[in-house]
């Protein structure tokens, strides 16, 4: 188990279907080393013959479960009401770094949710909150949010390119590419993105940018290179 970095951001939205619906809306700050999100290798079986010999061996996956208390302030509502039990419904979260938009972040489209009312001379009411995670709509369980590229840039000569360059993408759902200039096109297969260009019968370097893009609108860029006619 390990604290989401150091000023974790906890958004929330209703799932539905295993999706989320709607926009994430940020709650309050979570209880300073309380937010934790638990993902279990699994437990391992094995099948032993008479000998006990393993023959087999198979691992079931563990449920994932975010945690966080919030601090009950005077004259502020809490995100759900205070109560000991299961809270209504299904949840999706997404957790990120608070103070540096470029650490990754976690998403959880389908959860249940559980609290429990604490109390400490310190903090006086607090509440712990339980989101066991769900098998969602599609995807991995706990989605690691952004989208991986293994190139970053193409370089291509004056003579148009009709096979193309392609470039693998990582990321969460649907992968989707867009191009900045028509001399430039993309297609898409899988998590492959192909690169194709026309001829550059001018006497000038050209230049355009790829956006490869998942299902959760989380995106990289790959600059492509042209060479001009000598």
């Amino acid at each position: 188990m390990k604290t989401l970095y150091g000023s974790p951001k906890i958004e929330h939205a209703v799932s539905q279907n295993g999706y989320p619906v709607g926009d994430f809306a940020e709650i309050a700050s979570p209880k300073d080393g309380t937010a934790t999100l638990d993902s279990p290798e699994g437990s391992e079986n094995e099948l032993k013959n008479e000998k006990g010999k393993v023959i087999d061996s198979y691992t079931e996956p563990a449920t994932s479960t975010l945690t966080f208390e919030l601090v009950k302030e005077k004259g502020k509502p809490l995100p759900w009401p205070a109560k000991n039990g299961p809270i209504f419904g299904e949840h999706a979260f997404r957790v990120s770094n608070d103070n540096d938009a470029n650490c990754p972040a976690v998403q959880l489209d389908r959860c249940s949710l559980t609290s429990r009312i604490l109390w400490s001379k310190g903090d006086a009411l607090r509440v712990a909150y339980t989101a066991k995670v769900l098998e969602p709509a599609e995807g991995e369980d706990v989605k690691i949010l952004g989208v991986d590229v293994d190139e970053g840039s193409l370089s291509f000569t004056a003579a148009a390119d009709d096979t193309g360059q392609k470039v693998t993408a990582e990321g969460n759902g649907t992968i989707t590419a867009t191009s900045s200039q028509s001399w430039a096109t993309v297609s898409v297969s899988g998590n492959e993105v192909t690169v194709k260009v026309s001829a550059n019968s001018t006497s000038a370097i050209r230049t355009a940018t790829v956006t490869v893009s998942d299902s959760t609108g989380h995106s990289a860029e790959v600059a492509v290179v042209q060479t001009a006619t000598a």
